[in-house]
Order: C-alpha cells, then sequence, then structure tokens
C-alpha cells in the first residue's frame, strides 16, 4: 500500500464514527410537531379567536381548530384560554386565514388527455 492510500483509510476511518454521533443531535433538537406554534402565538390566537370572553365555543373555534373534540380534553364544546393554548402548542390551532370561507383543500384540475382515433 502506497503511504495516500494508508491516509485516506485513517481518514476514512475516522470520519465514520464521527457521523454517527451527530446522527441523533439533529433529531432531539428538532420539535415534536412542527406545526405547533410557540406560547405567544398561541395567546395571540387567543385572543384573537375569544375577542375578551372567557371562553369560546366550537363554532367560534371552528376557523383555528383543525381538530375540535381532541382539542377539547374535557368535551365541554367550549374552550377556555388555557385549553386552547395547550390545544395549540400541539399544533391543532392554526392562525385563521381572513377570508374564512375560503375552501382549506384546493383542487387544481388537469388538462384532460386525448388519444388520436384513427
Amino acid at each position: 500500500m502506497t503511504t495516500i492510500t494508508i491516509k485516506i483509510a485513517m481518514v476514512a476511518g475516522l470520519a465514520i464514527p464521527l457521523s454517527f454521533g451527530t446522527a441523533g443531535v439533529s433529531d432531539a433538537a428538532a420539535p415534536s410537531n412542527p406545526a405547533a406554534l410557540g406560547e405567544s402565538e398561541c395567546l395571540a390566537v387567543w385572543s384573537e379567536a375569544a375577542a375578551d370572553e372567557d371562553r369560546l365555543s366550537y363554532d367560534k373555534a371552528a376557523p383555528y381548530v383543525s381538530d375540535l373534540q381532541a382539542a377539547d380534553p374535557d368535551n365541554d364544546g367550549y374552550f377556555v384560554e388555557t385549553e386552547f393554548v395547550d390545544a395549540c402548542q400541539k399544533g391543532l390551532v392554526q392562525s385563521a386565514s381572513k377570508d374564512t370561507t375560503a375552501p382549506k383543500h384546493s383542487h387544481i384540475m388537469l388538462p384532460r388527455r386525448f388519444e388520436k382515433s384513427y
């Protein structure tokens, strides 16, 4: 073996164990739910949704909460601030769009393919 080949083998041998050590670091730092908002953002959404009320009914929460029953731990049909913020931090609450009548899903129609007939 030449000295260059030995050096390459040594560098490769050292690099492999180092890459295993850093693999878990990025996973541990990642949030458990990327859709979840921070506490200050959740409080801002609560203020917008509740409009100075002590509790928020399902009909008023619908534009903000993606799964009403999962977000309401006592299933009483209302949210208090702590329930709303907890659900928000779990990723069940989003900031409502300005136009709440707009559909949440959009469908794109693709052009039809026409086959030639002979």
